[in-house]
Formats: structure tokens, sequence, C-alpha cells
């Protein structure tokens, strides 16, 4: 429930002319959105997790400059937190500066050889990467990835090496010390830069379209992950599938994909991974999506190792009169920690559900509104908690 996430619609729906120079499209925009959080801050008195309302203000600017030889395109901005503290004026401190940017650069996308560079910043409290850390931080997460693209015999093959070198760290976020933990244990918010890494991953990924709609699939991943603190162990693992995508019928799509995954320095995971999904296309301006995932990751963390992740999730999106979209989300996910030597550790279940409209008023002007929840069953020295967000959004784009 990441803002991303939340504003995804509405950018899709309005985007206006953009100033133009020569070839290239500057949009520049803003996003003002009023969201309360339930689990906004983490207090110190008893490990108390307190709500806020949220105030986001975004600038940012898009950048598109199209062409089959060299394509950029470039979206960024920043974005102010501020807590209010109308449930504890304590929650104020937590305000902070956020922001991103994706930059992609194609060259000779037209061609049978083509390349793609690029690279992904972000500074965020939202962790998606790190589940052994809940809520009380901040991290500033770049993906720098470099891949080739090879299609030989029309296109009908396609073979795409590529490479992503990742780094994320970690900060305090407002409030964070915690009843029950020492100073420098990973249980405390306050050691998050413990947490602090780096991530090679080599890949080779293969797709051949055997008929119009339809594709064999080969994705493959070798990760290398290192820490710069003490809480995590460095890690070597391999994920590979091989799967079939496309339309069994005008209506229904499928996706399914079946392999294996393995850590090989530690030992703490050799198992089956695989994806089914099965989407059904009402109308084209309806979908339904419903799948199952089933892989693993490193975990920052001086007692696991990695985590096996096991995920049930469903997309619903319908656009009506072509200017409001219905959009619903949810996932339901079952985390198994591992020890060296694929012992047990720990397992936790997460539970997400967003319940969205998206309107366009005009061509420069949108709004969103909604409603998120998330269960997290424990962790970092805390008991349960359910996360209740509703939100409400403002966008202009030139």
């Amino acid at each position: 429930m990441a803002t991303a996430l939340l504003l995804s619609g509405a950018e899709a729906l309005a985007e206006g002319n953009g100033v133009k120079f020569g070839e290239a499209r500057v949009h520049p925009y803003f996003q003002l959105q009023t969201r309360y959080d339930s689990a906004a801050v983490m207090v110190s008195n008893g490990n108390q997790i307190i709500g806020d309302l949220v105030l986001h203000l975004r600038p940012g600017l898009k950048l598109s400059l199209p062409s089959p030889n060299f394509a950029v395109s470039l979206d960024g901005g920043l974005e102010y937190l501020w807590y209010t503290g109308v449930a504890d004026s304590g929650a104020r401190n937590a305000s902070h500066l956020e922001g991103d940017a994706n930059l992609d650069i194609g060259i000779n996308r037209g061609g049978q050889v083509s390349l793609d560079i690029g690279d992904k910043i972000s500074r965020s409290e939202r962790l998606s990467n790190v589940p052994s850390i809940v809520v009380g931080a901040l991290s500033l997460y770049n993906d720098a990835r470099l891949q080739l693209n090879v299609k030989p015999a029309g296109g009908a093959l396609q073979i795409e090496p590529n490479y992503h070198l990742t780094t994320e760290f970690f900060t305090p976020s407002g409030i964070v010390s915690l009843a029950g933990c020492e100073s420098g244990d990973t249980c405390d918010p306050r050691a998050v830069g413990e947490n602090n890494y780096l991530n090679h991953t080599f890949s080779l990924n293969g797709r051949w379209k055997f008929l119009p709609k339809t594709a064999v699939t080969f994705d493959s991943a070798f990760f290398m992950r290192r820490y710069f603190g003490s809480a995590g162990t460095p890690t070597n693992g391999l994920k590979a599938t091989l799967g079939l995508s496309g339309l069994l019928t005008t209506h229904f799509s499928a996706l399914l994909k079946f392999g294996w995954g393995h850590d090989f320095s530690n030992g703490s995971y050799s198992s089956p991974i695989a994806q089914a999904e099965v989407g059904y296309l009402l109308s084209q301006t309806g979908q339904v999506r419903v799948g199952y995932l089933r892989s693993f990751e490193p975990v920052p963390s001086s007692a696991w190792v990695t985590y096996g992740l096991d995920r049930a999730y469903l997309d619903v999106r319908f656009l009506f009169a072509g200017k409001l979209t219905a959009r619903a989300q949810s996932s339901l996910d079952f985390l198994s920690f591992n020890l060296a030597e694929g012992a047990d550790g720990d397992s936790r279940m997460y539970f997400n559900g967003d319940l969205g409209l998206d309107y366009e008023l005009a061509s420069w002007i949108s709004i969103s509104g909604g409603y998120g929840f998330r269960y997290n069953e424990k962790g970092m020295n805390l008991a349960d908690f359910n996360r209740n967000e509703v939100y409400l959004r403002c966008q202009v784009i030139y």
C-alpha cells in the first residue's frame, strides 16, 4: 500500500500536453494527499503504535523522449510527509522528506539487438523488501540495471540477459525506542542501520512465442547478498523457473511457472518455487486476476538467513465511462524464516488489502480515494497489530 501503488490508477488516467522540447515532452505535476494511518508512529511507552493524520505534498516531473534508436523516460518527485500530531503531539517528530526517481534509457529498441539502461532510487517509510522491519524506519533504495535484448528470427524468440546492482540503507524514523530491547538489538529500530545491504543479481530470461498470443518462458536469477552491518549473513542463491504464458481464449489468460530455488552459501533454502495466475478479461475496460506465488529471498537478520514466501493474491480493475476506475487488490502472505542448513526459524502471516476509486475530472486533473488494510503478525518485539489507512488525493499534471 505504498504511495506509488495508491497513485498508479489515477496517474494512468490523467496526463496533459506537457512542454515540448524538440522531440521530448516534459510534464510537471503536483500531488496532494491526506491519509489517516492507524499505525503511523511507534512510541516508546510499552511498544505502542499510534495513529495520525499525515499530509503528503509531492511536486514532480515526467520527461519522455520516444525514439526507436535512443529513447529516454524519467519520472521523479520529492514528497514531504507532515505528521500533524492529532492523536499525539510527539508524532510530529516523524515528519520527513521522501522522494523517488526512475530513469529508463533504451538504445536501438527497434532492432534485433537493443540495450536498456536504467536506475531507480527512492527514499520511503514503506519497507517492502525487508519483512523483518515492520515500522519505524526509512529506506534509501537504489537499483541500477543493465539489460541486453536479443530478438532473432523476427522476434518470436527473445533472450534477455541482465544485471542489477541494488543497495538499501536504513535510518530510524520518529520516536523509535522500544521497551524490552537492549541498545543495538535487531528488534530495536535504532539499530536498523545494521541491515544495510548490497545485492548483485545476474539474470537470464527467455521467451519463445510459439503461438501468436502464447509463449514458453524461462527465468533465472543468481544473486549475491552482502551486508554492511552485522545483522545479515552473506548469501548466494539461485532461482530458476520454466513456464507458459498467454491467452487461453479471448477472455481467459494464464501464467504457469515452476522451478527451484536454492541457497548455495548456507543451505537455508532448497525447495520448489512457482507461480500460477489466471486472468479474466470481462471487456476492454475490466479485468480480474487471481494467483499464487512461491519464492524465497535473503533477509537481513542476525537470527535468520532467508525467508520463504507463499502468497495468494487478487487484483480487480474496472473502468466506467472512460473516467472512473474502481480497483481492489489483496494478498495473503505466509513467510517462513529459515536458519542455516534448512532449519526452521520462525513464521509470520501478513494480509494486505486496498479498495479505491480514481476519477479523471479533466485530462490534467484527477482525484483518488480509498481504504487500505494490513494485518501484521508480530515482529520487532511487537504484538500482532492491524494497520488501517484512509486516503484522499488530488493530482494536477500539465
